[in-house]
C-alpha cells in the first residue's frame, strides 16, 4: 500500500471515529458501547502495546557499557525504589478518587465492565450486582487503565484494598528504571544517578507510591512516550511509530489532562516524517482504537456536576459562575501554587510536602533553557538533536498543562486532595536541571560529587517532612473511608443489610446494601428484610452549612428508630461527619 493511499485511509478512519464517538450515538448509547467494551479494549490494547514494546527493545539500550555504570545503576534504582517504597505504609491518600478507583477495579474484576453498580445482596454463595438500567450514573468519569489493571491482580490474588498500592509499588522500580533510561541517553551516569536521587528527594513521591492512585501509572508512560518518542525521532520507522502511537493511547487512560500530550506526540510523528515518511496498520486505525476513550467522554455531558463543583466549594475552592474553567481562577490559583512550591517558612502546617530548594533548582533549568532555545533559533529547527527536540516539545506540554491547571477551578495545589498534581512539574524541573548541568560541563567531577551530595542531603532533609505530612494533613478525610471500613468488618459476620450512599466502600466487601436514596424513595424496600429480622446498619453523611447540619439523606424522616453507634468528624473549612447507625 503506498504512502498516499495509508494517509487517505487514516484520515477515513480519523472521520468516522470522531462521527462514532461524539456525534451519531447519544450519551446513554455511547456509555452503554463503552461499558459493553471496555474490558476488551484495555486488554487488547496492552497486549498490542506490550508485543510492540518487546519487538522494540533493543531499540532502548542503556548504553552502561562498563561495570561500575552497570552497578552504579543498579543500586541507584534498587536503592532509590526501596527507599521510597519503604518511606510510607499503604494508605488511601484522596478520598475523591482512589475508593472509587478500587470499586471500578472491583467491577472489572467481577464483571469485566467497569459500569459500578449501587446496590447488591448476598445470594448463598454469590454476590449480585444490583446494576441500574441507565449507565448514564453508572459510569465514572476516572480513565480505566489503573482499575483495570489493579482488577488483574484481583483476578490473580483475591479482592484486597491493597492491590491498588501493591500495583504502585511494582510500578516504582519499573519508574526509575525509565528515567534512569532518558536521563542515561543524553546525561552523564553520575548526573543520571543525582537525577534520581533528586526524585526521590520530592516529598511526595513515596506517598503517592505508597497509595492507590493513579499517577505513579500515568508517570511510568509520561517515561514510556518520552522513551518511545526520542527512539521514533532518532530512526523513524513503522514499528517505532504503533509503539509510541499505543504508548500515547495508553497515556490518555492513566489520568484525565494526560490527552493534552496527544500534541507533542502528533509533532514528534510530523517531524519523523519530514525525515522519513513512515505509516503503519496501527498508526492508520488508530483514531478507531480511540473509540472507547470518546464513549467515556461522554459522562462529562451526561451528568450534572461532573467537575464536582459543589465539593470544591465545600472544601473551601472559590467558584465563579458555577464554571469549572475560568480566567478568574489564574491569578488566585497562581498564587495558591507558587506558594505551594516555594515555601520556606519549614513549620508545620505551614511547610507543604514539597522541596523549594527543588522548585528553584527547576526554575534556574527552565531559565538556563529559554536562553539556551533562543540562542539557537537561527540554527535549522529540524537539525536538532533528538533530545532537543523532546525536552522543547514535551515541555510545551507540561507548560500547557501548568496553564489549564491555573485555569481550573480545582486548579491550585496546596491541598490535601490537591498536592498529588504538582508531582509532575517537580520531575519536570529534575529532568530539566539535570539536563541543565549536562549542557554547562564545567568541572565535571566536582560538579557531579558536588549535586551527588546536594541529592543525599535533600533525601535526609525531606524525611521528617515526608513523615509528617503523610499522616497528618493529606489524610484527614480518608479517615472517615477507614472508619466506614472498620465498621463494616466489625459487623458484616451478623450479614446485615447496609443502608449507604457510599455504596463504593459497601459493595466491594460484598455485602448486602442499598442506598439510602432507594430506601427515601421507596420506604418499602426496608421493610421485607426488617420483617426477616435482618440486623439493619446505616451510614450517613452530614455537612455543617451557615451554621447547622445537613445529611445526604435524612434517615430520621423515614420514621424508624436508630441507635447511633459510632461518628467521626472530618475537620476542615466546613467540617462533615459521618454517623454509624444501627436501625430497628
Amino acid at each position: 500500500m503506498g504512502a498516499v493511499s495509508s494517509i487517505i485511509l487514516f484520515f477515513v478512519s480519523a472521520a468516522l471515529a470522531v462521527a462514532l464517538g461524539f456525534f451519531a450515538l447519544s450519551a446513554e448509547v455511547a456509555l452503554r458501547c463503552f461499558a459493553l467494551t471496555a474490558y476488551a479494549w484495555m486488554a487488547g490494547v496492552l497486549v498490542l502495546f506490550l508485543f510492540y514494546a518487546g519487538r522494540s527493545a533493543k531499540d532502548f539500550p542503556l548504553k552502561i557499557s562498563k561495570k561500575p555504570q552497570f552497578l552504579l545503576a543498579f543500586l541507584g534504582i534498587v536503592g532509590c525504589s526501596t527507599y521510597v517504597i519503604c518511606a510510607e505504609d499503604w494508605r488511601f491518600h484522596v478520598v475523591m478518587d482512589e475508593p472509587i478507583l478500587m470499586a471500578t477495579s472491583y467491577h472489572f474484576a467481577k464483571n469485566a465492565s467497569p459500569a459500578l453498580a449501587k446496590e447488591g445482596y448476598r445470594s448463598g454463595d454469590d454476590y449480585v450486582l444490583l446494576q441500574k438500567k441507565s449507565l448514564v450514573e453508572s459510569i465514572d468519569k476516572r480513565p480505566i487503565f489503573y482499575p483495570f489493571l489493579v482488577s488483574i491482580l484481583h483476578t490473580l490474588l483475591g479482592f484486597k484494598l491493597e492491590n491498588g498500592c501493591l500495583l504502585n509499588n511494582l510500578l516504582c522500580p519499573v519508574f526509575y528504571l525509565l528515567l534512569y533510561a532518558f536521563l542515561i541517553s543524553w546525561a552523564h551516569p553520575i548526573l543520571a544517578l543525582c537525577g534520581l536521587l533528586g526524585v526521590t528527594a520530592l516529598p511526595m513521591l513515596p506517598w503517592l507510591f505508597n497509595g492507590a492512585g493513579m499517577e505513579p501509572l500515568s508517570f511510568v508512560f509520561l517515561l514510556i512516550v518520552l522513551l518511545a518518542a526520542q527512539a521514533y525521532l532518532k530512526q523513524p520507522s513503522s514499528q517505532r511509530l504503533s509503539l509510541l502511537s499505543l504508548a500515547m493511547l495508553l497515556l490518555a487512560q492513566t489520568r484525565y489532562e494526560m490527552v493534552l500530550f496527544v500534541l507533542p506526540v502528533g509533532l514528534v510523528i510530523l517531524l519523523g516524517w519530514r525525515r522519513r515518511l513512515v505509516l503503519s496498520p496501527v498508526f492508520i486505525l488508530l483514531p478507531l482504537l480511540w473509540l472507547p476513550y470518546a464513549w467515556q467522554q461522554s459522562v462529562f455531558r451526561a451528568q450534572a456536576d461532573v467537575f464536582q463543583l459543589s465539593i470544591a466549594e465545600d472544601s473551601g475552592f472559590e467558584v465563579h459562575d458555577k464554571k469549572a474553567f475560568s480566567e478568574k481562577y489564574v491569578w488566585p490559583n497562581l498564587k495558591e501554587t507558587l506558594g505551594f512550591f516555594f515555601d520556606t517558612q519549614g513549620v508545620p502546617p505551614n511547610n507543604p510536602p514539597n522541596s523549594w530548594a527543588l522548585s528553584i533548582f527547576g526554575v534556574c533549568a527552565l531559565l538556563y533553557f529559554c536562553f539556551f532555545i533562543y540562542k539557537k533559533r537561527r540554527s535549522p529547527f529540524l537539525s536538532w538533536p533528538a533530545q532537543e527536540h523532546i525536552l522543547l516539545l514535551f515541555g510545551l506540554g507540561v507548560v500547557c498543562l501548568f496553564c489549564l491547571y491555573t485555569c481550573y477551578a480545582w486548579g491550585r495545589m496546596n491541598t490535601g486532595v490537591t498536592y498529588r498534581f504538582s508531582l509532575l512539574f517537580s520531575i519536570a524541573g529534575v529532568i530539566l536541571g539535570i539536563w541543565a548541568l549536562q549542557q554547562l560541563r564545567f568541572h565535571a567531577g566536582a560538579m557531579s560529587i558536588l549535586v551527588l551530595g546536594l541529592s543525599l542531603l535533600l533525601c535526609a532533609n525531606t524525611y521528617m517532612n515526608r513523615k509528617y505530612y503523610a499522616h497528618r494533613n493529606p489524610y484527614f478525610h480518608c479517615d472517615a473511608v477507614y472508619f466506614i471500613l472498620d465498621c463494616i468488618q466489625k459487623t458484616k459476620q451478623e450479614h446485615p443489610l447496609y443502608l449507604t450512599d457510599l455504596f463504593f466502600l459497601t459493595l466491594p466487601q460484598e455485602v448486602n446494601t442499598l442506598t439510602c436514596r432507594s430506601v427515601a424513595r421507596n420506604p418499602s424496600l426496608f421493610f421485607a428484610p426488617r420483617q426477616q429480622g435482618v440486623p439493619i446498619y446505616a451510614f450517613q453523611l452530614g455537612f455543617y452549612r451557615n451554621g447547622r447540619w445537613s445529611y445526604c439523606t435524612p434517615l430520621e424522616e423515614l420514621g424508624f428508630p436508630m441507635q447511633r453507634l459510632k461518628s467521626i468528624k472530618i475537620h476542615g473549612r466546613n467540617p462533615n461527619v459521618v454517623h454509624f447507625f444501627k436501625m430497628s
